[in-house]
């Protein structure tokens, strides 16, 4: 059963509460934002340096998800906005999530979920710390999000985890690794690998 890992809610009774992880990947996950290694790619995903690719919604979505405050990704001057990895993986979501005609004001909430933890240098920690499991390590990794907005980022083992607690409630799952992969235009090299889990289940 996943042990729940103490973690601070954004609002009273956030359905993602329900959610808990495992002490090793609470460890993790606390390690590595020590780590000098977390540095550097916190700022490979995060530095501003690309234009807005197709995949992440038109120009005009994203003005639009601008004025309602889904995005904080300022022109500067009369040039085109720059995204991080981070932005698009985030527009993805955005645009994912409109196609199951989930509420802007519950976007909002899903993006201040994701914020919880946020430092100048990593924005949504808990995002970009799947995202590194799912590019560096291959990991299956989804966003669940929940009736009410909030969300969490979850590899597929603490998924699973979860899912056997008989805790989980109802949600939406939107898989990362798919985001990704569209991101970088299906590199096949960067599908999730899952043999390692299946092969620690049967040992069992």
């Amino acid at each position: 059963m996943a042990k729940k890992s103490q973690k601070k809610a954004i609002k009273a009774n956030c359905i993602s509460d329900c959610v808990g992880f495992s002490e090793e990947y609470s460890n993790k996950f606390s390690s590595y934002f020590l780590s000098k290694e977390a540095e550097k790619i916190s700022q490979l995903l995060n530095d501003r340096t690309q234009s807005l690719k197709p995949n992440a919604g038109s120009y005009r979505q994203v003005n639009s998800w601008d004025q309602y405050g889904l995005i904080d990704v300022n022109r500067d001057g009369s040039e085109w906005r720059k995204y991080s990895i981070m932005d698009s993986v985030w527009l993805n979501l955005i645009a994912e999530l409109r196609t199951f005609s989930v509420a802007i004001e519950k976007i909002k909430t899903t993006k201040e979920t994701l914020e919880e933890g946020a430092s100048k240098r990593s924005p949504m920690p808990s995002l970009e710390f799947c995202i590194y499991k799912a590019l560096l390590e291959k990991n299956q990794t989804f966003l669940l999000v929940f009736s009410d907005g909030s969300a969490i980022p979850i590899p597929f083992e603490e998924y699973m985890l979860n899912i056997a607690s008989g805790e989980l409630k109802n949600h939406i799952r939107i898989d990362l690794n798919e985001i990704l992969l569209r991101q970088f235009e299906n590199n096949k090299n960067m599908k999730p690998v899952y043999e390692a889990f299946f092969i620690k289940q049967t040992r069992k």
